[in-house]
């Protein structure tokens, strides 16, 4: 993303009363493990490598429906 990362993304959304409870899935390139604990302690509540596979990007959004239904 031009001018911020994720984690910058992220940040701003948690400041924003409005948006600070919306749950945020991060979508990278990077599938490192210790990059994986670090984005879920920021808080993301998920995190997806490229290429996306549709039905693990499904079955987030099922789960994230659920509990916010």
């Amino acid at each position: 993303m031009p001018g911020m990362d994720g984690y910058q993304v992220l940040e701003v959304l948690k400041t924003d009363t409005k948006l600070r409870d919306t749950p945020v899935v991060a979508i990278t390139a990077n599938a490192v493990t210790k990059e994986v604990k670090h984005g879920k302690a920021a808080g993301f509540v998920d995190y997806l490598t490229k290429p996306i596979d549709i039905d693990q990007f499904g079955a987030i959004l099922d789960r994230l429906l659920e509990t916010e239904g």
